[in-house]
């Protein structure tokens, strides 16, 4: 595992301290930004393709799409990071 990859209580602890509330109401809408980028990051330091999408309109939000391996078959985890 490489270095720059965090241990599991400490991503939990990045994770649950980033800001990243999601509302209807833009006040109370922070966006996902930090959240996405931080597991992009550790995905990455762990041999992942990673691709950062941004959400159309909405420059504090953004998908991610990270593959490990190649050929047919896969896994694809899903879930949100509000």
């Amino acid at each position: 595992m490489n270095a720059r990859v965090p241990g599991l209580i400490d991503m939990l602890r990045t994770l649950v301290a980033t800001p990243s509330v999601s509302s209807v109401l833009p006040a109370l809408d922070l966006g996902n930004r930090a959240v996405i980028e931080s597991l992009a990051g550790w995905l990455a330091d762990l041999g992942f393709r990673v691709e950062l999408l941004p959400v159309p309109g909405r420059g504090d939000k953004l998908d991610l799409i990270a593959a490990l391996g190649q050929g047919p078959g896969g896994l694809v985890l899903a879930g949100h990071t509000d």
